[in-house]
């Protein structure tokens, strides 16, 4: 055989190898390019993506798998999905992989693992060659934690707000029974002197109508937007009372405070603020059924943009309140669900499932936050923030009151649809000196006014009515006369509604039941502010 060749031939011969070196290489940078941009685009999946041979053993995972897992890949590679994911030793019941493995079809599962940190959908995949031959598998953990969140919080707030229509319905209808017996109560006790012993009693009747309306205003602490005394508060000192009044017989707790010095105001309604944290405390004694110790603490903070945009409120200064117990404290699972309505970890006709839901709810009312941290074993913290006062650090003043029933001379025209409130509310009236014109209603109202334009002094207008309810009566009144003054009744609270016909021209609201001695207040303090025309 003959191996010689000329030089040009093997000159020929060179160059053709090199050229053939160079295209290999190329191709293998291709390959090596193309490799690493795969990679790059399996590290950017949001979700967790292992890959699985035929016998379920991991071969491959991307970057957010070993950033969930805290590990690395070559901690990963090689063990079974099921010690992964689980940390079992064999497949958990309804394993997405089995399924694969048995249908030769995709499978997924929703799963909560705590070690996790959350909810997840997992999916199974097949992974086959160009001839439809199982090569292994691929799964997909998509975290969905914050979807199931919102699920729960859009769930709660649709339970909350059939809750909040009932509790609003029932309430108005039980203030103005309230109404009845307060008014009634008023009338005997104008007539009686203090020193007969029936007036003993009917100061008990009193304080028992004063009762219902308490329950009244926490069924109202349901509604949307529902407040009724709101006045800037110094939380030190409403917590110091409640703490007084809540913890007195409870000799096993020990009570520690820590306030802050110079506390910032709030704009609230006392009572419901003080119902709060009797729940929060009562709460916090049935987890200490040994005894324990409760911390209470004030701090004046600020929200930046960040924080407020987590909590869902307005950036700006806000007072924190923590009340921390050394309880049994709760799972996870009760926290997620601890401010639901009607949920209870109670046994089955001891506890209502309201208090706290409560709670949430007119600290929403109040433009605020209450969160709870619990671990089991270790007690629980509720945090409750609340807006502070424009005036944030000068107490306001209230008005005080004489104890007497203030009198009048005016032309007082009553309007609402029970007639069982005409009657009280008229001898009322009459017996403060006023004269008295009643309607059963909006149309009736118009009308009164329509044929004495210039004699009635004062409307008393019932918020809710058949027919034509109070806005609308309102507006019509103010055709007829845009000067008139309207002091708005209801056994509703002040609602978004009742605060525009404030905005609107309206001069005062008064919530039912009202006794003889707070309306002759109120109207005072309607018609003795209006300036007349000079």
């Amino acid at each position: 055989m003959d191996f010689m060749c000329s030089y040009e031939e093997l000159q020929e011969k060179v160059e053709e190898l090199e050229k053939l070196v160079a295209h290999g290489s190329h191709d293998f940078h291709r390959t090596v390019e193309s490799d690493d941009y795969w990679e790059n685009v399996f590290d950017s999946l949001t979700d967790i993506v292992i890959v699985l041979d035929r016998d379920k053993n991991v071969i491959r995972a991307n970057r957010k798998a070993t950033e969930q897992f805290n590990t690395t890949r070559a901690n990963l590679t090689g063990k079974k999905c099921c010690e992964i994911v689980h940390r079992e030793g064999k497949p958990v019941d309804g394993c997405p992989l089995l399924l694969s493995e048995k249908t030769l079809k995709s499978h997924s599962k929703e799963m909560t693992e705590p070690h996790l940190g959350g909810t997840f959908i997992c999916t199974s995949s097949l992974i086959v060659d160009e001839n439809s031959k199982l090569k292994g598998y691929c799964l997909n953990l998509k975290d969905v934690t914050e979807q199931k969140r919102l699920e729960r919080v859009a769930q709660h707030d649709k339970k909350l707000e059939a809750i909040s229509f009932l509790a609003g319905v029932v309430a108005h209808e039980f203030n103005n029974l309230l109404m009845g017996i307060q008014g009634y109560t008023s009338l005997m006790m104008s007539e009686t002197d203090a020193s007969q012993p029936g007036h003993e009693k009917l100061d008990k009747i009193e304080a028992h109508v004063n009762r219902g309306h308490e329950l009244t205003k926490q069924l109202l602490g349901f509604t949307t937007q529902a407040k009724y005394d709101v006045k800037a508060i110094n939380l030190n000192k409403l917590i110091k009372r409640s703490v007084e009044q809540f913890f007195p017989s409870r000799k096993k707790l020990k009570i520690y405070t820590r306030f802050q010095k110079d506390i910032w105001m709030s704009d609230l309604d006392e009572g419901q603020i003080e119902q709060v944290l009797l729940n929060i405390y009562l709460n916090a004694w049935e987890a200490m059924p040994n005894g324990g110790e409760l911390n209470l603490q004030t701090e004046n903070i600020q929200f930046d943009g960040e924080y407020a945009e987590f909590f869902g409120v307005p950036k700006g200064e806000y007072v924190k309140i923590s009340v921390t117990d050394t309880g049994i404290g709760m799972d996870h699972e009760t926290q997620e669900r601890i401010f639901e309505p009607l949920f209870t970890t109670k046994g089955k006709g001891v506890g209502k499932g309201l208090g706290l839901a409560f709670s949430k709810r007119t600290i929403n009312n109040h433009s605020g936050v209450i969160t709870v941290y619990s671990e089991r074993g270790h007690g629980t913290t509720f945090n409750i923030y609340l807006p502070v006062s424009k005036d944030k650090i000068t107490q306001a003043s209230a008005t005080p009151h004489s104890s007497d029933v203030v009198k009048g001379t005016e032309t007082v025209l009553l309007v609402d649809d029970e007639k069982m409130i005409l009657d009280v509310g008229s001898q009322m009236l009459e017996e403060m000196g006023y004269n008295v014109l009643m309607a059963g209603g909006g149309v009736e109202a118009v009308e009164v006014v329509e044929d004495n334009p210039d004699e009635v002094d004062l409307v008393i207008l019932d918020m809710v009515m058949p027919g034509i309810g109070g806005r609308e009566t309102y507006e019509k009144l103010k055709e007829i006369n845009p000067d008139i003054v309207v002091l708005l009744a209801s056994g509703y609270s002040v609602t978004s509604e009742v605060t525009n016909m404030l905005k609107q021209g309206c001069n005062a609201f008064i919530q039912k039941p009202f006794n003889m001695k707070q309306l002759s207040w109120k109207i005072r303090e309607v018609l003795d502010t209006i300036t007349p025309d000079l």
